[in-house]
This record gives structure tokens, C-alpha cells and sequence, in this order.
């Protein structure tokens, strides 16, 4: 996890400092790594600030300076302590979507032992609409990537059409992964304070669950690549095309995919779940390129998420799709049989709701429903 802090003149010395007290506040709740370097497992943490003044001036050196890299400590007490105590603002400028790409090429892509759940959460404070257009492309470059993007919007600097761009750089859905604060008190709200405890719990015990593109985002994801050990583009792009769906009905669907080459292939990992409560609906590991999912209910939206892996577990290309089953053409009708309090009654009342019609039959006792 990184935490890319906007240093520029917009951010004011009070500000970074609450800036740096929520981090604080994230890093309490992670599980920190107690071996860094070596280790497969548990969280690693970076802090960065963008951007030193040599690169606005002459594009020289780096744009991001890295306070805290994720093999640089040990526990959660000690990014904490040095966080607070040993970490001045860069006092340079703005360079948002350069920092963005350098942390992911320069920070996580360099690090040893990647994991598969990586996340940047970035302070902005500054106006950043009239880059609009590149940071958008960065922000989808990462997130095909595989990061999620959570950002935070801090201060009275931002205007609405900043707040659009920082909307649409967010992971989906971004009424969760991005939040406005226009005060540095705002840090002290309640579902604030909830939301940074919640967050690393939230992500790493739903992360198949909620790594989620829309279609308009993930059209321009040719790959996915979790693990340095493979080339850049170990498949043909033909291959990673997008999930299809077909045989839609009521209650089932079939999702088919490509694969890539045999021999880089151990299975496939499948999950659904119901878009609007991420109630989960199937999570099942197969060999093949099909599986017909059933038992679903009628007009409703579903995520499919079909993940790939090698027989060593690493993640090498994802597929994931939106799919609404049709409206059951079925009209559900309540039939009620009231007798009639006489005991030695031979007649029966019939209620009905819908369009239905009771025609009786020739059989005594027997109705045919109609409608």
C-alpha cells in the first residue's frame, strides 16, 4: 500500500500534518510485514510526496520522493513513529500523474515478493482538471494493473469540475474510493475515521469481490500482470480479449473465455456475485473455458470475475463482465381456496390476482388456469 501526498503549494503545513495522522491511522489497522524483504505475505507500506522542484523545473531526477518504502520497516509502530516524527513536507509542486506512474514502476514494480492486492491512495489538494485527460489514461493504465485506487480529495482548492476527474481516476465503485474533504477537521468525521479502519480489512477479505471495472474502463485493459517473473505481454493481446456471455436467460448464464498458452495455464478461477449487495452467487476453480452458472434470479445485474493462474498460484491475466439476466416472462398469482364455514359445504370460493382466468373442466373438482 502507498500513500502519494500532494506537497505542493496547496497543501498547507497543517494539512500535510493531517494528512500524515491519517496515514498513521490506516497503517495501525494493517498487518505489517515483520520481514519485508523476504516475506509473501502481510502488508508493506510506502509514503511518498510529489514533487521535488529540480523535476517541475528541468524534468531532472525524480518526481516522487520516497519517505517510507515498503521494505524500509518492520511494524506498524515503526512507519507510524517515523511518519510523525521524521517526515518534514517536500515544500515542491504538483506532479500527479508522473508520481502516479513512477510509484507503480519505480516503488511497487521494483520490490520484491509483489502481491496480488496492491493499493495507492492519494492526497490531492490541488486543482488538477486541466490534466483531465492524462491522469484519466494513468489511472486506468494502473488499475489494469491491478491497483486499486482510492483517493482523497483535501481542501478548498478543488472545484467541481476537480472532483469530476478525481471521480473517475477512483476504483469503481467511486462513491466508496473517493471521498471530498473540504476541511482538515472533515479527517475527524466519523465514517472518515471508520472508513480508513475499515479499509485494509475491506479490501484484502473482499478483494475478488471488489476488484471491479466497468465495461467502459476495462475495454482498454488488454492484460493483467501480477507477478515480474513473466514478460510484459506473456500472451497474444487476441487472447485476453473481454469475457463473453451467452444463453441468458431468467435464472442462468454461460460465461466463456479465451485461454492463453497450455503450458502457462493450471486453472481457472471463477466468481460471481450479485452487483447490488456483492452477495456471493458462485466461486469455483475449472480447467476448461465455459461454465454455465445457474440458480440465479430473474432482471438481476451480476460481476463475473474469471481469474487465470499458473500451477504455482500466480495471477497471470483476469476477465471480468457485467451481466443482467432477463425479467421472467412468468406472472406469479396467488390462488386462494376459501371454504365455506359449513362443514358439509360442497362449494369452494376462488380468489385470484393477475392476470388469470379458472376454467373449469369436465373433471369434477378440477380447474384449468389460464393467462
Amino acid at each position: 500500500m502507498a500513500f502519494v501526498m500532494d506537497s505542493s503549494e496547496t497543501t498547507y503545513p497543517t494539512v500535510f500534518t493531517e494528512m500524515k495522522r491519517y496515514v498513521a491511522h490506516i497503517v495501525e489497522q494493517l498487518e505489517v510485514s515483520s520481514d519485508p524483504v523476504a516475506s509473501i505475505h502481510h502488508a508493506r507500506v510506502a509514503v511518498i510526496q510529489h514533487a521535488p522542484y529540480e523535476f517541475l523545473r528541468n524534468s531532472s531526477g525524480s518526481p516522487i520522493l520516497v519517505d517510507v518504502g515498503l521494505t524500509d520497516h518492520r511494524s506498524a509502530q515503526d512507519i507510524r513513529n517515523f511518519l510523525l516524527e521524521k517526515t518534514p513536507q517536500l515544500e515542491g509542486g504538483r506532479a500527479l500523474a508522473v508520481a502516479i506512474e513512477h510509484t507503480v514502476e519505480q516503488v511497487f514494480e521494483k520490490a520484491p515478493h509483489q502481491r496480488d492486492l496492491k493499493v495507492l491512495m492519494l492526497f490531492v489538494t490541488g486543482p488538477v482538471e486541466q490534466d483531465e485527460e492524462q491522469l484519466v489514461a494513468v489511472a486506468t493504465e494502473a488499475k489494469c494493473k491491478g491497483f486499486f485506487l482510492v483517493i482523497l480529495g483535501v481542501g478548498e482548492k478543488l472545484g467541481a469540475g476537480d472532483t469530476r476527474v478525481l471521480t473517475r481516476m477512483a476504483s469503481e465503485p467511486s462513491d466508496v474510493f473517493f471521498k471530498r474533504l473540504t476541511s482538515t477537521t472533515h479527517f475527524y468525521d466519523m465514517h472518515i475515521q471508520n472508513f480508513g479502519r475499515l479499509l485494509p480489512k475491506y479490501l484484502s477479505s473482499e478483494f475478488e469481490n471488489v476488484f471491479y471495472m466497468s465495461p467502459e474502463v476495462s475495454k482498454n485493459c488488454h492484460w493483467y500482470q501480477s507477478d515480474q517473473s513473466f514478460p510484459k505481454f506473456p500472451f497474444p493481446k487476441s487472447c485476453l480479449s473481454h469475457l463473453h456471455v451467452a444463453n441468458v436467460t431468467s435464472s442462468s448464464l454461460t460465461l466463456r473465455w479465451a485461454s492463453p498458452e497450455p503450458k502457462y495455464m493450471a486453472y481457472f478461477k471463477v466468481v460471481v456475485t450479485r452487483l447490488r449487495d456483492n452477495t456471493l452467487v458462485l466461486r469455483r476453480n475449472v480447467t476448461g473455458t465455459e461454465l454455465t452458472v445457474g440458480g440465479l434470479e430473474s432482471a438481476q445485474t451480476y460481476h463475473a470475475v474469471v481469474t487465470m493462474h499458473t500451477a504455482q498460484g500466480h495471477v497471470v491475466a483476469t476477465h471480468k463482465g457485467i451481466i443482467t439476466t432477463s425479467k421472467s416472462m412468468i406472472n406469479t398469482t396467488a390462488i386462494v381456496w376459501d371454504r365455506s364455514p359449513h362443514k358439509d359445504s360442497k362449494t369452494w370460493k376462488i380468489q385470484t390476482s393477475g392476470d388469470i382466468s379458472l376454467v373449469p373442466t369436465r373433471e369434477k373438482g378440477y380447474f384449468r388456469l389460464m393467462g
